[in-house]
């Protein structure tokens, strides 16, 4: 398995890239292991639409608050 550094992500990389990289790396994971068949990954998909939901909604809590502000 690679485990070197890779690329580092662009700082205006959309918020579910910088938020839930540990949850798409899983994903990469996964499916190299189970010959990239998703139906083998689910629970890791679902974990990564969750951390984006998630991510999006707190974005758009500090963007309601900094509107008020």
């Amino acid at each position: 398995m690679y485990e070197g550094s890779g690329r580092k992500q662009a700082k205006e990389a959309p918020l579910e890239q910088t938020a839930c990289k540990k949850n798409a790396c899983a994903i990469q994971r996964c499916l190299a292991r189970h010959n990239h068949r998703e139906s083998h990954c689910r629970e890791e998909i679902n974990a990564w639409k969750e951390c984006a939901r998630k991510a999006r909604e707190t974005e758009a809590r500090a963007g309601k608050r900094a509107a008020s502000e």
